[in-house]
């Protein structure tokens, strides 16, 4: 079959040629046909299919699959499903409700904010967490602050301990300033935890001081007063065991002054 019509000048009897009249000036009327060849698919309005777009703009996607974007920028509104986005960038997506597997790269939000129903976020690298709804397992990391928990149960896990607390007492007699050591140092990489103490001053009207090292102010101090003889004292228990501003601390007892004092203390040591 031959495709083509050949119009030779004078009279045609092949056809006729499809013409629209504007202004007094014939424009040739094609039918947008994109069949392969010898076979004919009328154009109707929508690309089937597009082997190569070398460069432009797609305003619409309604549906199908896009294979490869070797280059440029994709601006999206809403895409419903991405099966394997293999590697690339997105630079702004409205709504993706589903992606399957991103193979490789970083999704990094510079600002905005971000919503994940389900699922498990390995890690959030920094910035801040606006709103959890159920966190059923936080496997490691660190949360600074909570600003408010509406419902439900916060669980801290007790310190590690190693060993049950030691109720240690020693007494002090002195006629002025007097040092002893309840517990040396830790060693490195850990604490003396007090859960309570107590101090009974026997004899005299003296100065007293338990705490981590020898600084007799500041955040070393567990307990400290001015007591006299007949009973004077301080007793205190922790809701939380204390464990002091650093490690490898010792714990040290101090009286100022002639007299005698009974101090206790419920310690142990741990990371």
């Amino acid at each position: 079959m031959v495709d083509d019509i050949t119009i030779t000048e004078g009279t045609s009897t092949s056809g006729t040629i499809a013409a629209d009249d504007v202004s007094g000036v014939k424009y040739q009327t094609i039918k947008l046909d994109v069949g392969a060849d010898g076979v004919s698919s009328a154009f109707t309005g929508t690309i089937d299919a597009v082997s190569n777009l070398a460069k432009g703009t797609v305003t619409k996607v309604e549906g199908g699959t896009i294979d490869v974007i070797a280059d440029g920028t994709v601006v999206v509104g809403t895409v419903p499903g991405i099966g394997v986005l293999a590697d690339g960038t997105i630079s702004e997506v409205g709504t993706i409700t589903g992606v399957g597997v991103l193979a490789l790269g970083t999704v990094k939000m510079t600002e905005g904010s971000a919503v994940v129903k389900s699922g498990t976020i390995t890690t959030i690298l920094a910035g801040t967490q606006e709103l959890l709804g159920t966190v059923g397992n936080l496997a490691k990391g660190t949360i600074t602050s909570v600003a408010n928990v509406a419902g439900g149960t916060v669980q801290i896990n007790p310190v590690s301990g190693g060993s049950s607390p030691i109720a240690y007492g020693t007494q002090i007699t002195g006629a002025g300033q007097t040092w002893a050591t309840v517990s040396a140092a830790s060693g490195a990489g850990t604490f003396h935890y007090v859960q309570g103490c107590s101090i009974v001053c026997k004899s005299g009207t003296v100065d007293t001081f338990l705490g981590y090292g020898s600084a007799l102010s500041g955040t070393n101090v567990i307990a400290k007063g001015n007591f006299s003889e007949g009973g004077g004292g301080i007793a205190r228990t922790f809701p939380s065991p204390l464990a002091g501003s650093g490690t490898n601390t010792e714990l040290i007892v101090e009286i100022g002054g002639a007299g005698t004092v009974d101090f206790t203390v419920d310690f142990w040591r741990g990371t």
